[in-house]
């Protein structure tokens, strides 16, 4: 290896009284120096401590007998900014660490369930993301992420109050909401794209309505509106659903035949349909996750929803 410099920095106890000094190759005569002493020199492209390589000669002139390169600063990685998951128990974060220094190509391994090996991760979860990185040098870096999410889920509830008749166009649907971070908005997919927490004046039909909290976590749900009950056959119904809250098994009692229950999560999704045909009928939810449900019962043209917590 030839290295050509302009000037040069040299340690020598007689010509620079034991000092480093800086010397332009003029004064040594020669745009690639060599001076003729007795002691055995490392030489420094830029001194000491600089980015370059040094190499040891065992004479004036003499045969090189070792060298070392120091080609840069080390690899370093950091993370511009922590991430945010908007809704609680998502998986979205995706994140590229900032490298600094080093040498091309670089390989990754990210300290997740995928363990994946891309510059980008992607799918990534709250907690404490950290990467390794690798240079084309073998200089190793890491670089940790903070990513946090909301104390609590945002789920929601529907309810609904049916026409006062077939052809009344007074029904209305509510959507209830628990956890997430307020301030909540809301947008029904009614013909009049209402944006309060409940619709009015609606047809009997299936609604859908999104809510979007402070954080910019979006859930949707469905709500049904049923047909009236025609003036004049409107009866009251006796329904019992107890224990609630309750361990596991819910008993149901009701003064009209059953024809179908339902078990719905706070999410809206359908866990369990039955077909009952009696006015009395037991259901089983110890398999599911504590926490709170939506019992629905079909009888002829009515429904009926009700809340249960299941806690053991």
């Amino acid at each position: 290896m030839e290295i050509s410099i302009d000037s040069l920095f040299i340690k020598d106890p007689i010509f620079t009284g034991g000092a480093w000094v800086l010397l332009d190759s003029s004064i040594l005569g020669e745009p690639n120096p060599v001076i003729d002493t007795i002691y055995t020199y490392t030489w420094y492209a830029n001194g000491k401590g600089a980015s370059v390589a040094e190499v040891e000669t065992d004479a004036p002139k003499g045969t090189a007998i070792s060298a070392s390169y120091y080609l840069g600063k080390p690899l370093s990685a950091y993370f511009a900014a922590s991430a945010f998951i908007e809704c609680k128990g998502d998986c979205d974060i995706s994140a590229t660490p900032t490298l600094a220094n080093g040498a091309a190509p670089y390989t990754y391994l990210w300290y997740d369930p995928a363990a994946q090996t891309t510059a980008t991760a992607t799918g990534l979860c709250a907690g404490t993301t950290k990467v390794r990185i690798i240079d084309f040098n073998n200089d190793t870096a890491y670089a940790n992420m903070s990513i946090t999410e909301p104390l609590s889920p945002m789920s929601l509830i529907p309810s609904s109050v049916n026409p006062s008749c077939d052809t009344c166009m007074d029904a209305t649907a509510t959507v209830g909401v628990m956890g997430g971070d307020p301030p909540y908005t809301y947008l029904w997919d009614d013909p009049a794209a209402q944006t309060t927490q409940t619709a009015t004046g609606l047809n009997p039909g299936n609604y859908m309505v999104t809510v979007t909290d402070g954080n910019g976590c979006v859930k949707s749900i469905a709500d049904t509106v049923n047909v009236g009950i025609q003036e004049g056959i409107a009866r009251p119904m006796n329904l019992k659903l107890y224990p609630n809250p309750t361990t596991g098994e819910i008993a149901i009692s009701m003064n009209e035949e059953i024809d179908f229950v339902q078990i719905y999560n706070t999410k809206g999704e359908l866990l369990f349909i039955e077909e009952v045909k009696d006015s009395n009928h037991a259901i089983d939810l110890s398999e599911y996750q504590d926490g709170l449900y939506l019992i629905r019962l079909l009888t002829g043209e009515i429904e009926l929803t009700k809340r249960v917590f299941l806690v053991r």
